[in-house]
């Protein structure tokens, strides 16, 4: 059994057009999208309607429930979901639907894929979560292999004789390669798990964040281009230096963007 999965394209169409095209050389059995097709880059509908035509499993990620969330959570009318709110729009009722409709578990017999946790879609596991922790993430689950993705780095841990793997993202890769990234999951007696590191057409991408595509989605927008462009984090570390601030009103988004870009 090979199973390929597929995790955080976050609408880079240049990267998953890629993975699916070494998918159709890998021999696999089956493919699993592992959640967050959606949103930060511009092509986010066309991945949706990419991966759903596919017929395979889709997950829900975190940036799928966003997707559904807007206009009912009042938090993404602050200015820094602009991104969120514009991808939002590209999308039809019945698509939005859709999303939330998504499963949040797929299973094997003994192997669990989800996005993030089995309780939650945005909690993260690093390599300080302990034991307990990792029990509470998945309580009520047996399946000794867990497969999942959102942190964006290839990570594995161990505990109580089961197996974590998260994955690198395939369209935002921080783990500081710049390839479309995304695994073969191979069963013989045991799963074993294989990254695969995809050339995909990265001035394409790059291209796509015009001056135009930043000015619809804010001045967040030049901190994905700077991730797209190095491969590294800056979106989320942005946020844990400045975000309290901007929402006290100490200091404007614009203004926030660039004191960071000018200190980085």
């Amino acid at each position: 059994m090979r199973i390929a999965i597929v995790s955080d394209i976050h609408g880079n169409l240049h990267a998953l057009e890629a993975i699916l095209e070494d998918i159709q050389n890998q021999a696999v059995d089956e493919i699993v999208i592992a959640g967050d097709v959606v949103n930060q880059y511009p092509h986010s509908r066309q991945c949706f309607e990419m991966v759903m035509a596919l017929n395979c499993p889709v997950l829900q990620g975190n940036h799928e429930e966003y997707m559904y969330s807007v206009g009912i959570n009042q938090l993404f009318d602050q200015a820094r979901f602009q991104p969120i709110r514009w991808t939002h729009a590209q999308f039809s009722q019945t698509q939005l639907e859709t999303m939330q409709a998504l499963p949040r578990v797929y299973r094997y017999p003994d192997l669990l894929i989800t996005h993030a946790t089995a309780r939650s879609l945005s909690e993260s596991i690093t390599l300080d979560s302990s034991a307990d922790d990792l029990r509470a993430m998945f309580a009520d689950t047996t399946e000794p292999f867990i497969v999942r993705g959102h942190n964006h780095k290839w990570l594995t841990r161990n505990w109580d004789n089961r197996t974590v793997y998260t994955l690198e993202s395939a369209g935002v890769p921080l783990g500081g390669r710049l390839e479309a990234q995304y695994a073969i999951l191979t069963k013989r007696s045991v799963w074993s798990l294989e990254p695969r590191f995809v050339p995909y057409n990265l001035e394409a991408a790059l291209a796509d964040f015009s001056d135009t595509y930043i000015s619809e989605i804010g001045v967040l927008g030049h901190l994905l281009r700077l991730e797209l462009l190095t491969g590294k984090g800056y979106l989320n570390r942005f946020l844990q230096q400045y975000l309290q601030a901007v929402d006290a009103n100490q200091i404007s988004l614009e203004n926030a963007v660039q004191v960071f870009l000018q200190s980085t």
